[in-house]
């Protein structure tokens, strides 16, 4: 077997998907974050740079107060890694070319070459003998055409295989409940480049650029002899709100359950009544999310004393909650709030409806929040949180905030902060 200096970035990296992607580390956001942490900095040729501190402030969470000596997370999480490893290399994964490996007492990731001969263990060539008799029942039932019988099948318990997620979901998931998932849109200027004088005369909003605008565009792309900058209107979304829409679109499917996505401008408030709804954006950009959040405790605002949108609580008999996002500092990690707001849609008597708001100001916020929404792992936790409180299930009405790690773009993780039941009825 060799080790990683020998096996090419690439290489390297198509390993660490393989495990991020299956079944073993699917329902583990930590032991994920953790592993794809210590290989990215080990690719990126930055292992000197993993630490105790570094884990935990960067993958798992913990952000810059963390203390090692005070919390033992690291240590923990990377005895759970190297077991999770062991089985996976031991079942799923026993063919792979390239294996993991984390020493004991190192956080630093090692890749090894496996000869073939070495590839495949007991557990592998049980999987397979399974794998050749499976695929002799699936042609054998292909013949007798009860194909589609053995996919409905598969598809039911898989969608029964976690009772948690639905009790959360609720209506949502009902096969009738038709949701409408709605996404802000708020309105951007897009700065592009034209030969000069092509620009087109038709745009609702048409500025030339000069200045520091001109040059932040230059500055990651610049311009070829010849060519002038234009500012005009254009409506975009931001990356973490796409991603919050892909994770609910994948939890929903994976409920066989009905929705549609429309954007905000083309609904009004009143589209919503009497029906399934979840918003995705920013409530300061989006009317119809800042409305709906106006019946809630905490929204998203600008708080001056911060100098940013944080999560803030408007009413409070002690201390009002203010989760505030890290400092700005370009290209590095940054913490960032997101709001999930479950509420009850506004029914008629004895209507069964629900809303869920997924709101952020940075949108890596919004895609935490549907992330955490859409995690079985998370959402146990969170019940487990409202039992304490004597609320057996999930109530009616509830929002909790979340702190999630960002590189000022995507999402790299989140962590539960704090919740408030605004409704402590079951139903």
């Amino acid at each position: 077997m060799s080790g990683s200096p020998n096996l090419a970035p690439e290489v390297r990296a198509q390993a660490l998907e393989g495990v991020l992607e299956s079944e073993a580390f699917l329902r583990s956001d930590q032991l994920r974050n953790f592993l794809r942490f210590i290989c990215e900095m080990e690719i990126a040729g930055r292992a000197a740079e993993i630490s105790e501190y570094s884990i935990a402030a960067r993958a798992l969470g913990r952000g810059t107060g963390f203390v090692p000596s005070e919390d033992t997370i690291v240590r923990n999480r990377a005895h759970a890694l190297r077991q999770r490893l062991a089985n996976f290399y031991a079942k799923e994964g026993s063919g792979s070319a390239i294996r993991i490996e984390l020493a004991k007492g190192s956080y630093v990731p090692r890749f090894i070459s496996v000869p073939a001969e070495g590839r495949v263990s007991q557990g592998g060539s049980e999987r397979k003998r399974i794998s050749r008799i499976g695929t002799g029942l699936v042609a054998a039932a292909a013949v007798l055409g009860v194909v589609l019988l053995v996919v409905l099948i598969a598809r039911f318990i898989a969608n029964e295989s976690d009772p948690t997620l639905r009790e959360a979901w609720g209506p949502l998931a009902a096969p009738g409940g038709d949701a409408i998932l709605v996404l802000g849109v708020p309105p951007h200027l897009l700065i592009r480049v034209y030969p000069s004088g092509a620009h087109p005369s038709n745009e609702a909003l048409d500025l030339s650029v000069s200045g520091p605008v001109a040059e932040f565009h230059d500055g990651r792309s610049p311009r070829r002899e010849g060519e002038e900058l234009r500012m005009h209107a254009s409506s975009s979304l931001r990356f973490g709100e796409v991603m919050a829409a892909l994770t609910v679109a994948k939890t929903l499917d994976s409920m066989r359950a009905a929705y549609q996505v429309v954007p905000d401008r083309a609904i009004q408030l009143s589209t919503l009544r009497s029906r399934n709804a979840i918003l995705i954006g920013d409530p300061t950009l989006t009317a119809i999310i800042g409305q709906e959040l106006q019946r809630t405790p905490l929204s998203i605002e600008y708080d001056p004393t911060v100098g940013d949108f944080v999560v803030k609580e408007r009413t409070s008999k002690g201390q009002p909650l203010v989760v505030a996002p890290d400092a700005a500092s370009r290209g590095k990690l940054r913490h960032v709030p997101g709001l999930l707001t479950v509420l009850p849609s506004d029914d008629p008597p004895g209507g069964n409806k629900k809303t869920v708001i997924f709101a952020c100001a940075n949108s890596a916020g919004c895609q935490g929040a549907a992330e955490f929404f859409s995690s079985p792992n998370s959402m146990r936790e969170l019940r487990a949180r409202f039992a304490k409180e004597g609320i057996h299930g999930f109530p009616r009405a509830y929002q909790v905030v979340l702190r999630c790690q960002s590189d000022n773009v995507a999402l790299l993780s989140f962590i539960y902060e704090a919740h408030r039941v605004l409704d402590r009825s079951v139903r």
